[in-house]
């Protein structure tokens, strides 16, 4: 079997007539044309598999992101008053909330429904939004 990603040697296999020839260049071919086709550079599958693992992490990691901005939000009242608190931490939560959303809509789409692409530049900027840094990546 060859390794994905590069040409598989057909001079080794039979004749040109041999089903298993054709199905390996068939295979190349289709490899090829995933990776061109391809944004990033990679095949589609393993594009929309790092987004599903996005999602269920942004998921699974929801109560812990709660429970830090409401700590965050309390203690940082204590410095510059419950106004300024109360707004950031409203803002985060809101943010946070809309992010859940969009990863569970993104999750129950299957697969062959889902534009790479677009849910790409959406949890791009969901980073942006939630992160302190901002859109340095």
């Amino acid at each position: 079997m060859p390794i994905p990603g590069e040409q598989p040697d057909l001079a080794a296999l039979p004749p040109d007539t041999s089903p298993v020839k054709r199905r390996l260049a068939a295979q190349y071919v289709r490899e090829a044309r995933d990776r061109l086709t391809s944004s990033s550079g990679t095949r589609p599958t393993f594009d929309h598999e790092l987004l599903r693992l996005y999602a269920q992490n942004r998921i699974s990691a929801s109560l812990i992101i709660l429970l830090l901005v409401a700590t965050v939000g309390f203690m940082s009242s204590l410095w510059t008053g419950v106004f300024a608190a109360g707004t950031w931490t409203a803002a985060v939560l809101v943010i946070h909330a809309i992010m859940i959303t969009k990863c569970r809509r993104f999750l129950e789409r299957p697969m062959h429904e889902v534009s790479l692409s677009a849910w790409r530049v959406r949890f791009y900027y969901s980073i942006c939004l939630t992160d302190w840094r901002g859109c340095s990546y």
